[in-house]
């Protein structure tokens, strides 16, 4: 069955090399541990591949259930994003799907631009350029960044994204009380939102509250639904950035360099405020280096 998951996977690198997009000739960890997924993915691939208007909607439905029984089952991102710009060529939310999954999964910078940038061009909404904003921030391009996150802002005046986009402008150049206002800002709108909590508390541990910090720690973890690392699998630079406010350098670079190893996109982590105290480690710039990463 995953012999012919990777068939699928190829089929559909295929399809995006069609429709003008660049993917890799080798389609890395296309597998999914969830047996509902995969079989969600296979029918929304043979429903894909039919190319019909209804078919395609019905592919639609089965790859965003196939997403939801796998948050972190990366091809059928790609699988959804394709199925939107069948029914609808100039879908700014495809190409933003496109983006991400090539930031994130992928570790492709340039050609991630690049789908944000066509997002942008056929009317993305304000989360696509919150979501271009944050990642133009973690590789340092602040004015940039704000600059996506005013547009995101004049979109939609009173959501979450162009907030969260703000924080990020604040908090990756340590301007740690404007991005506290912006984080208690989403509170106002959605006082349950447990990441923003989880964020509160890592920018109290930059200033040293660790009262405050465990407050929000123990909030967000009694809130948790489960743990998790149950709902989908950890991400390494994740646990690396969780190791460092205890001072466990040589835990913080052992799982940086399994991160690594892995085929993270370990460059989105090396502007991250928690981990400053390990920037001088030789082990950190031979990371760093090893990356291309020129910040």
């Amino acid at each position: 069955m995953l012999n012919v998951q990777r068939e699928i996977a190829q089929a559909i690198a295929a399809a995006v090399r069609k429709l003008g997009g660049k993917v890799p000739d080798q389609i890395k960890h296309p597998s999914t541990n969830n047996p509902e997924a995969l079989d969600l993915f296979l029918r929304a691939s043979y429903q894909y591949a039919r190319l019909s208007p209804a078919s395609l909607r019905e592919s639609l439905n089965l790859f965003q259930e196939a997403i939801r029984k796998d948050p972190a089952y990366a091809r059928a991102y790609v699988g959804l994003a394709m199925a939107e710009m069948e029914l609808d060529p100039d879908s700014g939310y495809a190409h933003w799907l496109l983006a991400e999954i090539a930031e994130n999964h992928d570790g492709d910078w340039p050609r991630a631009e690049r789908e944000f940038r066509l997002a942008l061009e056929k009317g993305a909404q304000a989360s696509t350029h919150a979501a271009y904003g944050w990642s133009l921030v973690r590789y340092g391009r602040f004015s940039e960044g704000q600059a996506q996150c005013a547009a995101a802002e004049n979109l939609e005046p009173l959501g979450v994204a162009p907030r969260f986009c703000q924080f990020y402008v604040y908090y990756y150049q340590r301007q740690y009380p404007h991005a506290r206002k912006m984080l208690l800002g989403v509170l106002d709108l959605n006082p349950d939102l447990i990441y923003a909590h989880v964020l509160l508390g890592r920018i109290a541990l930059a200033g040293k509250d660790c009262v405050e910090a465990a407050r929000q720690f123990d909030w967000s973890g009694r809130k948790m639904p489960a743990p998790a690392a149950a709902v989908p699998p950890p991400i390494l630079y994740e646990v690396a950035i969780g190791y460092a406010p205890a001072g466990d350098n040589d835990a913080v670079i052992a799982y940086l360099q399994e991160s690594a190893a892995a085929g993270e996109n370990l460059p989105v982590v090396f502007n991250e405020p928690a981990l400053d105290p390990i920037r001088g480690d030789p082990r950190f710039v031979a990371l760093k280096k090893m990356a291309g990463f020129e910040r």
